[in-house]
């Protein structure tokens, strides 16, 4: 108790000496250099966290060229501009906020509020704070890093690197000549034919003939002529100009311009949101797989990749090999395999088709075998636990941004096709066919009618761009599976959950592995002797009567053809028995055959925005 009274008393006595010195140590005293780079810095550095450009998912995206670049542009103009207003030096003028009565008098007073007043003035021996000349170079430097992220992204960047080569470039600005001009190419096979006109053993080329330009077709060159002086030029441009935007601004396209202008500031906030998600490289697809499995890796290369690899994957799955090497003691052998596998099924660009993106997948190691349990009872607070609610949230948001603008897409090409009725109603073109309609015609000449293409593109739904799966391994000898169901966003979702048992052998266990991941990922997938590249064996006798074959020592690289036929992914495992098979065993042809059948299932529900 004594010691809770000191404290009060302490406190009770600080607040009574602010109190009687009637807030005399409240005083502000910078220079204006230090406050012009603090204030510039604020705000820069505001617009930059506005635009998202300081968003590590977008810097991730940053071409290496661009990168040099914007370096260079910093410290070229951040030290210039470090000169030249000479931040160098200490301010010749200084800000003052203080009461009144403790201001000199030789200040300017900009302004007051009760007691206080603020003030500039050249007072150089008044003692005010300064920023270090080095902070100051760093703050310059950080602000023009700012204003090139701001202004400079991917596509501009390229645009600037190839203005100079099409000015230098000689023709790109002129009118081609006669002598430039190529003339098309001979039909192939007509070369026969040519000649023997061009001797007069024919009277004309038939199919062989050169096609007819339409001199309505023809357009006008309207760049510079080779020999045409600049201020004629110039005048050309300049009346061509002014001729356009007389017509341009007519009553009816002014009213155009507005409909659609009207349309688009009805989703002024998805268009925004739509080039933002663009310039940021968001994901565009965001699914994610809890496993109990530890990381395939200790942690310190674990957290290596984390934080400086951020697209480690890329380079990983780019150069994967067919097979993985694991000891049948490693303790971390079912994640490699789990690693492997799944690189192989979504990943490996060897694959005919492209179903996914490895940036846009996440494998929770180390989770608790009820993820999807918890998940499925509180999908945000799981989700946010696990570091993965901003990327599924920004993936659902984009697609109702995507909806939008398709909508607003529809709503736009609408109004074009009225507007082009309107055109044609008003000219009395009510009965003239299009020019495009009159060139799909038939052998006979009959014109062939082509089905209209609806308006708009299909959106994908959010269960099919965001999915959520759990992968666990138990003690039980038999995989099972247990969904669970749950809303997200006005959305339903499933959350499936597949047990497996512990996989044991080498190939074995990696066959073992594409079977339990690749039902995991997708439940319509089934491979059979159908899909398969091996000869079918209906009665099933096939496998015995190769493997009775290959046991045979005389004459055995004359059988060796045979293994074509034999296809590990159907059971076939008593080739991973013998290891002198392994070495000559076409692995890479029944891989590439298991991953491309499942990829075709995949992608029926599974994609990308």
């Amino acid at each position: 108790m004594r010691l809770l009274t000191k404290i009060r008393c302490f406190f009770q006595a600080a607040l009574i000496r602010l109190k009687e010195s009637d807030y005399d140590y409240v005083r502000f005293d910078v220079g204006t250099n230090s406050a012009m780079l603090v204030v510039v810095f604020v705000v820069v550095t505001y617009i930059a966290i506005q635009s998202d450009v300081l968003a590590w998912r977008y810097l991730r995206g940053i071409e290496p060229g661009l990168a040099f670049f914007i370096g260079f542009f910093t410290v070229v103009f951040g030290v210039s501009f470090y000169k030249y207003w000479r931040l160098d030096d200490r301010s010749v003028y200084t800000l003052h906020l203080a009461k009144s009565d403790l201001l000199p008098k030789d200040l300017n007073v900009i302004g007051s509020f009760k007691d206080f007043s603020f003030a500039v003035g050249r007072h150089v021996k008044f003692p005010y704070g300064e920023l270090t000349s080095v902070t100051r170079k760093a703050v310059s430097i950080t602000i023009f890093l700012n204003l090139a992220l701001i202004t400079l992204d991917n596509a501009g960047y390229t645009s600037l690197a190839e203005t100079p080569a099409s000015l230098i470039e000689p023709g790109t600005n002129f009118c081609p000549v006669e002598e430039d001009i190529e003339p098309p190419p001979p039909i192939e096979g007509c070369e026969l034919i040519i000649r023997a006109y061009e001797l007069g053993y024919a009277e004309d080329l038939g199919v062989c003939a050169p096609e007819e330009i339409d001199p309505e077709t023809l357009k006008i060159c309207e760049k510079r002529r080779i020999d045409e002086p600049y201020l004629h030029y110039m005048s050309r441009v300049v009346v061509s100009s002014v001729t356009n935007w007389v017509g341009y601004l007519n009553p009816t396209t002014v009213d155009r311009v507005r409909s659609k202008f009207q349309r688009q500031l009805q989703d002024l906030e998805a268009l925004r949101d739509y080039q933002r998600y663009a310039m940021a490289s968001s994901p565009r697809a965001s699914h994610h797989i809890w496993t109990n499995l530890p990381y395939p890796a200790n942690d310190l290369v674990r957290q290596y990749r984390e934080l400086f690899q951020p697209s480690h994957c890329i380079a990983q799955f780019q150069n994967q090999t067919n097979t993985v090497d694991v000891a049948e003691n490693d303790p971390r052998k079912d994640s490699k395999l789990l690693e492997h596998a799944y690189g192989q099924l979504l990943f490996n660009p060897k694959g005919e088709l492209s179903v996914a993106y490895c940036k846009e997948f996440t494998i929770h190691w180390e989770s608790t075998p009820d993820s999807c349990t918890r998940l499925a009872a509180d999908p945000e607070a799981q989700l946010r636990e696990d570091e993965a609610w901003e990327e599924v949230s920004l993936v659902l948001r984009r697609h109702d941004v995507a909806s939008a603008i398709i909508e607003l897409e529809n709503d736009l090409r609408e109004l074009e096709q009225e507007e082009e009725a309107a055109e044609d109603e008003a000219a009395g073109d009510n009965d003239s066919v299009p020019a495009d309609e009159e060139l799909a015609m038939d052998d006979a000449g009959n014109p062939i009618e082509e089905e209209t293409a609806e308006l708009g593109t299909v959106l994908r739904p959010k269960n099919e761009v965001v999915s959520f799966q759990c992968f666990m391994q138990e003690e039980s000898a038999e995989s099972w599976v247990s969904d669970h169901q749950f809303n997200l966003d006005n959305t339903a979702f499933t959350a499936t959950t597949r047990y497996f048992p512990k996989l044991s052998g080498a190939g074995e266990a990696q066959i073992g592995m594409y079977d339990e991941l690749a039902r995991l990922l997708e439940e319509d997938f089934f491979y059979s002797p159908l899909t398969s590249r091996s000869a079918m064996d209906l009665q099933g006798r096939g496998s015995q009567r190769n493997a009775n074959s290959l046991n045979q020592p005389s004459y055995l690289l004359s059988r060796l053809e045979m293994l074509r036929n034999v296809d590990i992914f159907l059971g076939n495992n008593w080739v991973l028995e013998r290891e002198d098979l392994l070495g000559v065993y076409p692995y890479h042809v029944h891989l590439q055959n298991y991953v491309n059948s499942f990829r075709e299932t995949y992608q029926q529900s599974r994609g990308r925005l």
